[in-house]
């Protein structure tokens, strides 16, 4: 660096420059591991969602509510229901896909929740706040009908 016929400051630059590579070299590092992760996490995570699912799904009648899950392969059909004299119910449909959830809400529209690297050997999938975990994902998809029907 200390080249006399160089000016200071682009010695800086360069340095600088330098820095910035090897900073975009290590980011591109920690996303593919962070992919390779996610390529080997994530369908069990999303499995695990679903058998939170099953289980939540199973104690609804302590709220109140009815409801059932059938999978068929990466895709699931998650009903609820309120009993009562006026039809209060709602589905989900659950799709398990190779970087994430994506779920189709009768009446709500879609959404998707994208599998992200928590650690480096942990994933969750983050929606529209924190990184979520399996049961936070159930609770959050249920929680999503609910509030539709209550």
């Amino acid at each position: 660096m200390d080249d006399p016929f160089t000016p200071e400051w682009i010695q800086r630059e360069q340095a600088l420059r330098e820095s910035d590579s090897l900073r975009r070299e290590a980011e591109r590092a920690t996303e593919r591991a962070a992919n390779l992760l996610i390529k080997a996490n994530g369908p069990l995570f999303g499995k695990g969602v679903l058998s939170i699912l099953e289980a939540s799904v199973k104690a609804l009648p302590k709220l109140g509510m009815n409801g059932s899950i059938n999978q068929t392969g990466t895709a699931s059909r998650v009903y609820i229901n309120k009993p009562g004299s006026v039809a209060r119910f709602s589905h989900t449909d659950v799709f398990l896909e190779t970087f994430g959830i994506r779920c189709n809400v009768f009446g709500g529209g879609c959404y998707e929740l994208r599998y992200c690297a928590i650690t480096d050997s942990e994933i969750g999938v983050i929606g529209n706040a924190a990184p979520m975990d399996q049961e936070q994902v159930a609770e959050h998809i249920l929680r999503f009908m609910m509030r539709r029907i209550e």
